[in-house]
């Protein structure tokens, strides 16, 4: 428990996932972590978050064994790049299909994951700019299947 769940240095990695991907992670218990009750968004969200709780359980692991039997120790800055590369790499062919939600766009944009929507929404731009003086304007819409029309002189 201590070492995955409660100590400082992987509460660091906790802490970075929850954040970057806006989503809660449940420390309560191993099981709690790894089935993930509370993770919500896309069959997408829900693949990337489980890939990257597996990946930071794994280099914890590593992490935990360098220091131990070579005295080896690594910074944050390269283990949270390493679990980047891991879950990027684990995605690279993945066919799975994100949806037009932030969560997805947020997991999505902190693992560098193109994120291929089933529906994407289109917007344009449209630059505005102000009639000149003593136009007349019409907006034509619809109130309850009734066409109405209102003038504005500007």
């Amino acid at each position: 428990m201590h070492i995955f769940l409660e100590c400082p240095i992987t509460s660091q990695l906790w802490t970075w996932l929850a954040k970057g991907s806006d989503q809660h992670i449940d420390l309560s218990s191993g099981i709690n972590l790894v089935l993930g009750s509370n993770r919500n968004g896309s069959k997408l969200g829900k693949k990337v978050m489980n890939a990257a709780i597996i990946h930071i359980i794994w280099s914890i692991w590593l992490e935990r064994n360098a220091r131990y039997f070579n005295s080896q120790q690594t910074s944050m800055s390269t283990l949270f790049h390493g679990i980047l590369a891991e879950v990027q790499l684990s995605f690279k062919l993945s066919l799975v299909k994100g949806s037009s939600q932030m969560t997805d766009y947020k997991i999505s944009r902190l693992f560098g994951i193109p994120l291929k929507a089933s529906r994407i929404i289109t917007v344009q731009e449209v630059n505005w700019t102000p009639p000149p003086d003593n136009t007349i304007k019409f907006n034509c819409v619809q109130l309850w299947g009734i066409p109405l029309m209102v003038l504005s002189v500007l």
